[in-house]
C-alpha cells in the first residue's frame, strides 16, 4: 500500500515540479520503491 501512496504523491507533485531533473529523480526513486 505504501508503494501506491508513493505513486499518488509522485503524480500529484509532478505537474508542479519545475525542474525536469527533479522529476527524473522522483521517477527513479518511485521505480525503485515499486520493485
Amino acid at each position: 500500500m505504501e508503494n501506491v501512496t508513493h505513486s499518488f504523491v509522485f503524480l500529484a507533485h509532478w505537474p508542479s515540479a519545475g525542474s525536469f531533473g527533479l522529476n527524473t529523480d522522483i521517477l527513479a526513486t518511485n521505480l525503485i520503491n515499486l520493485t
